[in-house]
């Protein structure tokens, strides 16, 4: 063998080595995981560790299935999705839009479908009404006034864009209450966030929850392009279609209601 085809051997060796060295370095170092406090899907706990439905489900893929360490962190909504775009954290859950695909790759399987349904306080008389919305804008046509908060950007896009009589609390605790007090005919949420809050406030079973569902959002795990851990995509996607299938997501959601 030549003096330049050994060298170039040589190089193709040292270039495998190093990428071998560097795909062991990789697999060791935690995925770095981070999200906002939006509970019960993540949050911390009273000793300040990560918890939450969303937090049990990434450790059970991650972590039990696949063997990948996961580090977690808490910021502000803003900041978790510029760290993932400029690839200083590896993975968020979040609902899919184009802007977020310019810079994440979507695990196809979600890790959460989130249920828009409809609440009101028993004996309304427009129950039945409620019971047949299927949509935005079967909630439009009835006519009915929903109560929302400051700050609800998804009420905001979606309900009030589209016409629906939208009446605002300061805050969640003050949505509730003032359904209750006869301010709007319902409001909208998903079950396991609204009997969570209902619960912590003192006011379970004041409200019921109708047949009524307006939308639903799948929830995703979105992975940055810039991450290392990118390549991860079609094994995640595996791993918690599996956990559908077995009842894991059933039985950890569970936990939380």
């Amino acid at each position: 063998m030549g003096m330049g085809k050994r060298t170039v051997a040589l190089s193709l060796l040292l270039s495998i080595a190093i990428a071998a060295a560097y795909a062991q370095a990789t697999a060791r170092e935690p995925l770095r995981f981070v999200f906002t406090c939006y509970e019960p899907a993540n949050y911390r706990d009273e000793s300040g560790a990560p918890a939450g439905f969303f937090v049990d489900i990434v450790r059970e893929a991650l972590e039990v299935r696949l063997g990948v360490p996961v580090e977690m962190a808490v910021y502000p909504w803003p900041r978790c999705q510029y760290m993932v775009k400029e690839g200083l954290a590896d993975m968020m859950a979040t609902i899919p839009t184009d802007e977020r695909r310019e810079y994440a790759v979507v695990v196809d399987t979600p890790i959460w479908i989130k249920r828009y349904k409809l609440y009101t306080v028993p004996g309304h008389p427009a129950i039945g009404v409620m019971d047949g919305v299927r949509s935005v804008e079967d909630l439009r046509r009835s006519g009915l006034v929903v109560i929302s908060y400051l700050g609800n950007d998804w009420s905001r896009t979606t309900l009030e864009r589209a016409g629906v009589r939208i009446v605002n609390a300061s805050g969640v605790e003050g949505m509730y209450r003032m359904l209750l007090a006869g301010r709007a005919d319902a409001a909208v949420e998903d079950p396991i966030l609204a009997e969570r809050t209902l619960d912590s406030l003192g006011l379970s079973g004041r409200l019921v929850e109708t047949d009524g569902i307006v939308e639903e959002s799948s929830f995703h795990l979105m992975l940055g392009d810039r991450s290392p851990r990118v390549g991860l995509v079609d094994e995640l996607n595996e791993a918690l279609a599996q956990m559908w299938a077995d009842g894991t997501v059933a039985a950890i959601m569970d936990r939380y209601r």
